[in-house]
């Protein structure tokens, strides 16, 4: 049964949501009740919520990379994170236009993210799909932040397009506001 999330004090989310202290990946992803990442709008806006933004804006503010795929930033725009590197996956390695600071937005491709990476601690992968199931069959992603646009009492399970044959998820925290489930999932190896 999920904890609910007014019964967590702010500053007990942010421990829940802390960096480790090592090398770390993770996604960061809304679902909504059909399995999707993106809502009718055709981005993530429709189906997330204050709190799920909340959480956002904390997991980004210490992140040293965030990577997100040209798709989403055509849909969603650009949200340059509080100080780490913007990479923007895509397939001609060209920016979209309106990148906001060229020193901190980088683009890459799909093959080369991994390059990308190199020196980054706390990477935080936000999409979309693609990307995402990039680096989760490449065995990159250490933990998944999963936000499911469920009720309370709803059975909650990973999409299928996060299931990797090498890798099991643990869900260690489930968080619920009425309207979203905010869960925490670690990997292990079967």
């Amino acid at each position: 049964m999920p904890v609910s999330w007014d019964a967590l004090a702010p500053d007990s989310r942010e421990q829940l949501y802390a960096w480790p202290q090592q090398p770390w990946v993770r996604l960061n992803m809304v679902i909504n009740a059909e399995g999707k990442t993106t809502g009718s709008d055709g981005s993530s806006h429709s189906i997330t919520s204050t709190h799920d933004r909340e959480l956002v804006r904390f997991v980004r503010r210490d992140a040293d990379a965030v990577i997100e795929g040209a798709a989403s930033v055509r849909a969603e725009g650009w949200f340059l994170p509080p100080r780490g590197d913007l990479l923007v996956v895509t397939r001609s390695n060209e920016l979209p236009p309106g990148a906001p600071d060229r020193t901190r937005v980088l683009a890459t491709t799909l093959e080369n993210l991994e390059h990308a990476l190199i020196g980054k601690q706390h990477v935080l992968c936000e999409g979309g799909r693609t990307v995402a199931t990039h680096l989760n069959e490449a065995g990159m992603i250490d933990e998944l932040l999963l936000t499911f646009e469920a009720a309370s009492d709803a059975q909650i399970e990973l999409p299928e397009w996060l299931a990797n044959g090498a890798i099991t998820w643990t869900c260690e925290t489930d968080i619920a506001d009425g309207t979203h489930r905010f869960t925490i999932w670690r990997r292990g190896i079967k």
